[in-house]
Formats: C-alpha cells, sequence, structure tokens
C-alpha cells in the first residue's frame, strides 16, 4: 500500500482552521462525510473523539493521527490537514499540531489499520519531508509534496 492509495488529492486541507482538537476534527471529519457515502460527520467525529479519550493521537513534532474503523468502507482512507497556526492537541510533547492526517479504516481491519497507519508514520517521521508539507503554498504543492516518493 503507498500513501496515494490513502489520500486523495480532494482530501487535503491545505488551510486547516480550528482552536481545538475537536473543531479541527469536525472538519476533516466534515471532509470525510463527503467523500464517502453513506458516512455523516457527526458518526465520524464521534469515532475519532472515543480514540480520543483512549490517549491523544498527538505523537509529538507538531504531527497527529487520529484513526478509527467504519462499517461500510471497502478500503482505508485518509485526510490530511495542515494547520499554519498550530492547533491545542494534547500532544505527547506538549507542542501544538500542524500536521493531522485522519484514518479511517473498515470495521473489523486489524493488519490493514495497522498497515496504513505506519504508511502514515513513515511519511511524517522524515523532518524534511514534514518541511516540506509546513512549506508548501497551495493544496495542489501539498498534495504533491504528500505523495511524492510514494
Amino acid at each position: 500500500m503507498q500513501i496515494s492509495h490513502l489520500i486523495s488529492e480532494s482530501c487535503v486541507v491545505p488551510n486547516l482552521v480550528g482552536d481545538s482538537k475537536k473543531d479541527v476534527l469536525l472538519r476533516l471529519s466534515a471532509v470525510f462525510a463527503n467523500v464517502l457515502p453513506n458516512a455523516s460527520t457527526r458518526h465520524i467525529l464521534e469515532l475519532f473523539e472515543e480514540r480520543e479519550k483512549l490517549g491523544t493521537t498527538g505523537i509529538g513534532n507538531g504531527i497527529a493521527i487520529p484513526h478509527g474503523r467504519i462499517k461500510g468502507l471497502k478500503n482505508p482512507v485518509a485526510v490530511f490537514g495542515r494547520s499554519i497556526a498550530g492547533v491545542p492537541f494534547d500532544a505527547n510533547d506538549g507542542e501544538p499540531v500542524h500536521i493531522i492526517v485522519a484514518l479511517l479504516s473498515p470495521d473489523g481491519s486489524g493488519r490493514e489499520h495497522l498497515g496504513a497507519l505506519s504508511i502514515i508514520s513513515q511519511l511524517l517521521n522524515n523532518s524534511s519531508k514534514r518541511n516540506k508539507l509546513l512549506k508548501a503554498t497551495d493544496k495542489k504543492s501539498l498534495y504533491s509534496a504528500v505523495v511524492k516518493g510514494d
């Protein structure tokens, strides 16, 4: 699996705005609801909020990877959001989050879900790549930076 299998250009939000974790999760949930048939923003937000109750998905270095599983999905799908200002996300390092990749996988998927999380983590683990993602000027260049080297 490659990152381009998870994220399409329509699922990139270059100027994610929100003052809280809930704000940005709501906005990312709305993107999912627009691209997934029979999915509601509210249901997706609830999935992410339930996962956050288990522990923050803000992993540090300005990154968060909220994730969950949903019925009716055939393959994992992700939404990439970038917050220029940064969002308080209860990250492990206490710093604001600038890059958020939200992932939804089919209900019951184990290995596929973990594989998708691994791909996202590998993408964001590279500091040079993170800098390119932060410096991209628009949606098209941001998407290109996400999938380059796929």
